[in-house]
């Protein structure tokens, strides 16, 4: 995708356009998201869905890789930014 940049002078330049979508979570990634933000432990997301605590430290292992987060801070900020959790 290209974006015309229009100069003041009247040239015309073309430039690639990059925008990075958003990584597309699954339903249970959302509903991990949703509970970490929330400030749950692994524990209590485990009881609260029905899995493991070693599935929930999976999918947050896969949701900081899949989102480019460093920290569950940066899970956080991800999810309030997508409004998947609010403060």
């Amino acid at each position: 995708m290209l974006y015309t940049y229009h100069h003041e002078i009247g040239l015309e330049t073309q430039v690639p356009l990059i925008v990075k979508p958003k990584p597309l979570l699954t339903k249970r990634e959302t509903e991990i998201l949703k509970l970490i933000a929330e400030e749950y432990s692994s524990l209590e997301i485990a009881d609260s869905l029905s899995i493991s605590i070693k599935t929930v430290d999976t999918h947050r292992k896969s949701l900081i890789k899949k989102i480019g987060a460093r920290n569950v801070v940066g899970l956080v900020k991800y999810a309030l930014q997508l409004q998947i959790a609010t403060l």
